[in-house]
């Protein structure tokens, strides 16, 4: 799941309600596609974070995905890839992959790990 680890910026964009795909998880990333919310691709660059569940009139409350926002994320994989590496989106849309060429530039790799031991790693979308 993508969580806001800090931002660049002492204010706090509001939260945006756009429909969307059904089962859209929260913390997911998502692209904006003819007006819907759709899970992003792997190497696809964001549009928006769900933050939380879909409401009765089809919409879900996203944050814009800004180049001042540093996300926290979990790496999907064994070894995070190195800070300074660009890396993929994992397949489910709610952390990172340690394979290169994707939107989601790593900052740093955190202290924290998943219950599953696998690296959390701090970054932007570019």
């Amino acid at each position: 799941m993508f969580t806001v680890y800090k931002r660049d910026v002492a204010d706090v964009e509001p939260n945006v309600y756009l429909k969307g795909a059904a089962g859209l998880a929260l913390g997911s990333a998502a692209v904006l596609t003819a007006g819907s919310l759709a899970k992003a691709g792997a190497s696809a660059r964001p549009d928006y974070i769900i933050v939380g569940a879909q409401r009765a009139d089809g919409t879900y409350p996203a944050a814009r995905v800004q180049a001042h926002t540093v996300f926290a994320a979990p790496c999907s994989e064994s070894e995070a890839a190195a800070a300074g590496t660009k890396v993929t989106l994992s397949a489910d849309a709610l952390g990172v992959t340690a394979t290169t060429g994707g939107a989601f530039a790593v900052e740093k790799v955190l202290d924290a790990v998943q219950p599953d031991g696998k690296p959390i790693v701090a970054g932007r979308f570019a």
